[in-house]
């Protein structure tokens, strides 16, 4: 049985489309949905005022998360935005125990996606040692 489930969430409607699955095995096990943003680190010739504008986005959006999905989990709903890498910081997570299971969507599209199918690839690979991971995307229609 899960007690904290981890998600990835990136800003974009579809890495949020991860959420109903996430709440739905929260509500039939009461485990804890932990929203997790990564915030990478930003180059030093990049704009100052950046990387404090885009932390404040990160933490408004996770706020906002929280509050349209708190009362749909079976238990607690906790955010935390975190730096540095996406596949390195979310594999640490799922490694220190913060989660028994990763539900997340392949094909981030938001405006803090950096190489969205590799991270999902790559962290569904690393969590199958520390915890279960479930990655949901897109089919792509061949034309």
């Amino acid at each position: 049985m899960y007690t904290k489930i981890l998600v990835p969430l990136d800003g974009s409607k579809f890495a949020e489309s991860s959420l109903p699955l996430a709440l739905t095995l929260s509500r039939k096990t009461g485990a804890v949905v932990h929203l997790v943003t990564v915030l990478e680190p930003i180059p030093s010739f990049a704009y100052d005022e950046w990387e404090s504008a885009a932390k404040e986005w990160c933490e408004e959006y996770l706020q906002n998360v929280l509050e349209r999905v708190s009362g749909s989990a079976g238990g607690a709903v906790t955010t935390s935005l975190q730096t540095g890498h996406v596949v390195d910081t979310l594999e640490r997570e799922a490694e220190a125990g913060i989660a028994d299971l990763v539900v997340m969507a392949t094909h981030g599209h938001g405006i803090l996606s950096t190489r969205p199918q590799s991270a999902a690839r790559n962290i569904s690979r690393g969590a199958q040692n520390a915890c279960d991971a479930e990655a949901y995307g897109s089919r792509r229609r061949s034309s």
